[in-house]
């Protein structure tokens, strides 16, 4: 959100054409941020987690940094 709100007030930034990319877990902050900045032109995700339920039941390995981050799915 920062790095969007940074570009947006930067002179000779076309602020109609700011996107953003994301990988992995980036993916998700990708998508949250197109939610969050409603001037952001595109998102592009790659290999990002668009159920966050099924990544939690399923990767056991992640559920401490998952409920740290966004919380427990309940």
């Amino acid at each position: 959100f920062a790095a969007y709100e940074l570009l947006h007030a930067m002179p000779g930034v076309d602020r109609e054409r700011i996107s953003v990319y994301g990988f992995s877990r980036g993916g998700i902050m990708a998508l949250l941020a197109a939610i969050e900045c409603p001037g952001l032109r595109s998102a592009v995700v790659w290999g990002g987690v668009s159920d966050l339920f099924l990544t939690y039941e399923e990767r056991v390995d992640l559920r401490r940094m998952l409920r740290r981050v966004v919380g427990h799915p309940r």
